[in-house]
């Protein structure tokens, strides 16, 4: 049954389903309120200004509403809403009513009912595009990287982790083009694998795609790519695809550079802390951003898992996870917990001296 839901500082009229399926006309996925929420945080924590919005896989259209209400009004010069679904114009208007927006406002609305890539093309060019569909991103990834804005952002959303994390890894290869790891590390390389994916579709338009906040949560991954044009920028990306070589077998290709850029993270963690900004904004994408403003500050790739380390050595139990990073930041490391695991620790340390220090922890 259609009611009224709140998210953030905007309204709309949606079904709220515990089971959410490809074939609904529209439908409000409260567990997606976190990638919403990480739009907001980006967009209000970068510079650019003045932007031209793509929202091409609207849905319900609230991740656009709240564009409009929540960021800074200098920030937004149109924001384009579309979606293929049946009389989408029509509903959508409905929300733009239901928000009581000012002639302003509404007039940086434009609403379209299209293919999301024919939209894409047709409108050319834009500052930011949200790729959020369900499934899989790679029948929107070519438009979209063709119609990225030099500098401009592109963020992109897989819903479909079961082949990026190992448990069909045919789809992987199918999709990706790569050999999805299923072990401990699977979420991060999986995301890795997704970020080498897009890169890829970009290098053919010479637009390097570089990361610049990514996160894999609940049953879906999310990357945020500034996009640079020129030949010489691409290959510096492509540089960085590399093979991952366990028991003398390889995994990937995937991404082995960053996932985050630390400025943009601080800075999204400084928004936080002005209440009327944060009101909008979930706990739990709160305590997302606050693990990883600690963990992007160490480059190295991966992690070690404490659980995964007490089986293999057969100890029963764990030390105290907060006493291990403490540990290691004694002997002059970086050391954090991680969002891929809720039992890993993200570090610079090498793994002769993560066993040393878990060692010592245990006695």
């Amino acid at each position: 049954m259609e009611q009224i839901i709140s998210e953030g500082n905007a309204k709309i009229y949606g079904e709220l389903k515990q089971v959410v399926t490809r074939d609904m006309v529209v439908f409000y996925n409260p567990v997606m309120r976190v990638n919403r929420d990480a739009t907001i945080l980006v967009l209000s924590a970068i510079d650019n200004v003045d932007m031209k919005i793509a929202d091409p896989l609207a849905g319900t259209g609230v991740r656009s509403l709240r564009m409009l209400n929540e960021l800074d009004e200098k920030k937004v010069k149109k924001i384009f809403v579309n979606d293929k679904k049946y009389k989408f114009e029509e509903y959508f208007k409905k929300n733009i009513e239901l928000n009581k927006f000012e002639d302003n406002k509404k007039e940086k609305l434009v609403v379209e009912n299209f293919d999301a890539n024919i939209f894409l093309l047709k409108n050319k060019i834009f500052d930011y595009i949200d790729i959020d569909p369900f499934g899989t991103p790679n029948t929107f990834l070519d438009a979209a990287t063709q119609t990225i804005k030099n500098k401009g952002i592109l963020a992109v959303t897989a819903t479909d982790t079961s082949a990026l994390c190992g448990s069909y890894p045919t789809a992987c290869k199918r999709k990706y083009y790569a050999t999805p790891l299923r072990n401990e590390l699977m979420h991060e390389f999986g995301l890795r694998i997704l970020v080498r994916k897009v890169q890829l579709i970009g290098a053919q338009h010479d637009k390097a795609l570089t990361p610049i906040f990514s996160y894999a949560k609940d049953h879906y991954m999310k990357i945020f790519f500034i996009c640079f044009t020129g030949k010489t920028k691409v290959d510096e990306i492509l540089a960085q695809h590399i093979e991952f070589i366990v028991e003398d077998k390889k995994y990937g290709p995937i991404w082995s550079g960053l996932l985050w850029d630390e400025i943009l993270v601080g800075k999204m963690l400084k928004l936080l802390e002005n209440e009327d900004f944060a009101k909008n904004i979930h706990n739990d994408t709160k305590k997302l951003v606050a693990i990883i403003n600690n963990e992007c500050k160490i480059k190295t790739p991966f992690f070690f898992d404490m659980h995964e380390l007490s089986r293999k050595k057969k100890t029963g139990n764990t030390p105290n996870f907060e006493k291990m990073i403490e540990r290691l930041k004694s002997k002059g490391f970086l050391a954090s917990r991680t969002h891929f695991s809720v039992t890993g620790i993200k570090t610079n340390a090498d793994e002769k001296t993560f066993e040393q220090c878990f060692e010592e922890e245990m006695k």
